[in-house]
């Protein structure tokens, strides 16, 4: 390994003044370096998360469009098992949208489950929670 001469004059100039040879070449951060860099991870800190947030609430949109479109698609199919399972975790997260209740209700009865608890999750208690 060479050791260039820029090197060699640094190390020449510290064993003059005393200092070690290590710490001729050495870059020193002080605390203003440091408070940079404590600010400067803080603000991405601050921006990343709304932008997590943002991300995660526009995924969850897109999937419970996703499960509206494919379950009204499968209950008009007449596939009244696989709607009924893709509306109902749809009616979960918004009971109030119109449409994708009666799609359900209607798939939920035609898709029957042991013991009639097709027509019992169809009933107000059932689908209200």
């Amino acid at each position: 390994m060479a050791v260039t001469k820029s090197k060699k004059t640094a190390s020449k100039a510290a064993a003059k003044a005393g200092k070690p040879a290590a710490a001729a070449g050495a870059k020193s951060y002080g605390k203003k370096s440091r408070k940079v860099l404590v600010i400067a991870i803080l603000v991405v800190i601050v921006l990343a998360i709304p932008l997590v947030y943002g991300g995660v609430k526009l995924i969850n949109k897109s999937r419970d469009n996703v499960l509206k479109r494919d379950g009204i698609a499968a209950a008009h199919a007449g596939d009244h098992d696989r709607a009924a399972e893709l509306l109902g975790r749809f009616v979960k997260r918004h009971p109030t949208e119109v449409e994708a209740l009666r799609a359900y209700i209607v798939s939920r009865e035609q898709a029957e489950m042991p013991n009639g608890q097709h027509l019992v999750e169809t009933g107000p208690k059932g689908i209200a929670g």
